[in-house]
């Protein structure tokens, strides 16, 4: 017997009515269904399961039947890894991860600016609510490279999916190869701020766990004089 409800049975289609999204509720995350459309009366609920493989065999088997006609003729798209790592890496490697972090450290403040941009990314006070300031203002200076990727991605996935696509299709239409950049860059975009929010969601968790109250959790990052710099690494813990 199969265990889930209604909507592990909706279907995919390539032009859909609703959208995936995982929001909090009551401070439970959930997956919910939104319409993008209105949707007429006895018509089919869908959405784009926008999922990713990276085997040719695979792709070519799961072929789409959602009739619209940008159908894309399969519920799956054929591209690698690599491709939705490339702004990642290029623009936010470990040096830029910990600029960010000890920027919201050093500063320990939540700017209108930060409330605005988690609040445009769907974080809210749900999500927030209890969290110190320098992890707020973190996450909203991870939300503006997300936005930053997101532009960026699209034209990094069209070259790889171009290239890939090129070693086994010989007949190859660029309208389509864009739209479907511009798809995967979208599912890339609300996985990356899905993710955001359940890590926020353990990393409050652990803050209650291990300081009762998330708000008391000190930043863990602060910046030294040239002289505590020298005195942390003679005289600190794993000194020289």
């Amino acid at each position: 017997m199969h265990k889930a409800n209604y909507a592990s049975r909706i279907c995919h289609s390539c032009r859909p009515n609703c959208e995936a999204k995982v929001t909090a509720v009551d401070g439970q995350y959930q997956i919910g269904i939104y319409a993008t459309r209105r949707i007429e009366y006895g018509e089919e609920i869908t959405f784009d399961y926008n999922s990713v493989t990276e085997s040719k065999e695979e792709y070519e088997a799961s072929i789409c039947l959602c009739g619209s006609q940008v159908c894309r003729g399969s519920y799956l798209n054929l591209t690698g890894e690599g491709a939705f790592q490339k702004v990642l890496k290029e623009w936010h490697g470990i040096l830029d991860r910990h600029h960010l972090l000890l920027e919201a450290c050093e500063l320990n403040f939540v700017s209108e600016e930060d409330y605005i941009d988690l609040g445009r990314a769907g974080l809210g006070s749900c999500l927030l609510g209890g969290l110190p300031d320098w992890l707020i203002a973190y996450s909203a200076r991870l939300v503006r490279f997300i936005n930053f990727e997101r532009t960026k991605l699209p034209d990094e996935i069209l070259r790889h999916n171009l290239e890939e696509k090129r070693k086994y299709f010989a007949d190859i239409s660029i309208d389509v190869e864009k739209n479907d950049a511009e798809v995967q860059a979208e599912g890339v975009y609300n996985q990356r701020l899905q993710n955001l929010a359940l890590t926020l969601d353990k990393v409050r968790y652990v803050m209650r766990s291990v300081f009762d109250d998330p708000k008391k959790a000190p930043p863990p990052l602060e910046r030294l004089s040239p002289e505590e710099a020298i005195s942390f690494l003679w005289k600190g813990e794993g000194h020289l």
